[in-house]
């Protein structure tokens, strides 16, 4: 992901915070906190892939803060700007991914990520999902 042009977003007046509530994740109340997402871009994406959106978020995540299980219509894009996140897929053992590195979901695979350092993290993530479609739909 290019840092300078999600500055350069940001910068220009383009980020407006949204609740974690608002992009379709849900925790039940005895769940860890959510993460703090900023929603930097919202457009349809309109070159050759008719029918889809693309959410550009800024993701600060606090110690012990997690997403819960969910899935995405569509792909997930994602770099670890700062600290580093445990990435729990379903079938797959548990990976932390570290500042500098980055890692891709598929869509309708069923994943978590969690803050479990003890220190705070920052993602930066693109979903390239189905428009009209929730970013994302929690999973039991």
């Amino acid at each position: 992901m290019n840092k300078t042009l999600t500055r350069a977003l940001a910068c220009a007046g383009l980020a407006i915070t949204i609740s974690t509530a608002s992009i379709g994740v849900s925790l039940a109340e005895d769940a860890a906190p959510p993460p703090k997402v900023k929603l930097l871009m919202k457009n349809e994406v309109v070159s050759s892939v008719p029918g889809k959106e693309a959410y550009l978020l800024d993701i600060d995540w606090g110690a012990g803060s997690s997403t819960g299980r969910h899935i995405h219509s569509g792909d997930e894009y994602a770099e670890i700007v700062e600290g580093e996140l445990q990435l729990n897929v379903d079938g797959q053992p548990a990976k932390i991914v570290k500042a500098g590195e980055t890692y891709h979901n598929l869509a309708g695979i069923v994943h978590e990520t969690k803050n479990i350092s003890g220190k705070p993290a920052r993602s930066i993530a693109v979903l390239i999902i189905d428009k009209g479609k929730p970013p994302t739909e929690p999973v039991k």
